[in-house]
């Protein structure tokens, strides 16, 4: 877990994946991130991010595909595909036991 540079609550579908995918762009050296927990009900931001991961936005913004209820980024079109084809994102939702994230995590370094 030593490896580990960020862990946080994703609670909006926008705003927290438009911070994200800047933290991403600024910290080059990423490589990887773990979408993992519950995802809340109504915004469904895990599905978003991983959605956006899989199939982008349009050229509004918009998530392409998400069930969330305001899917819009304010990243750049450049940005979400440059976000898109440097990190690669690990869809764990729902899995909340630390121990099976941790062994997860250790397969990847």
């Amino acid at each position: 877990m030593n490896k580990v540079a960020l862990v946080g609550r994703l609670l909006s579908e926008n705003k927290g994946i438009d911070k994200i995918i800047n933290y991403c762009l600024t910290n080059t050296e990423l490589e990887h991130l773990i979408v993992c927990g519950k995802d809340g009900r109504g915004h469904r931001a895990g599905h978003s991010l991983i959605t956006l991961s899989n199939k982008g936005i349009t050229k509004e913004g918009k998530i392409i595909m998400s069930k969330s209820p305001y899917p819009h980024l304010v990243s750049s079109y450049k940005d979400v595909q440059t976000f898109r084809d440097r990190i690669t994102i690990h869809n764990l939702i729902e899995e909340t036991d630390l121990n099976s994230i941790r062994v997860y995590l250790e397969r990847l370094v």
